[in-house]
């Protein structure tokens, strides 16, 4: 009776293992095509940012070249405290 109880423990706990690494093996490739999918979206978010980055800077440059025209004119850019954008003149 023993000797069968060990087989059948010894048996059961290689099983235990080969699920276990079953297991970590798929964890892992899990874990890799996160990773992945994360890299790409952090690429996609980074190209966004320095689009955003460019986008802002042209504008300030036209808004500086407008109001720089406007002042000649007696007259500038104000923004409202609801962010729009208007003329004052002076």
């Amino acid at each position: 009776m023993i000797k069968r109880s060990v087989k059948k423990s010894r048996s059961g706990e290689k099983t235990i293992k080969r699920l276990k690494k079953k297991l970590d093996i798929i964890a892992i490739e899990q874990l890799r095509s996160e990773v992945a999918s994360l890299s790409t979206q952090l690429e996609q978010a980074e190209t966004a940012i320095i689009y955003a980055e460019e986008n802002a800077g042209f504008w300030h440059d036209q808004v500086m070249s407008l109001d720089e025209q406007m002042s000649e004119t007696n007259c500038s850019l104000g923004i409202t405290k609801s962010g729009e954008m208007v003329v004052v003149k002076h």
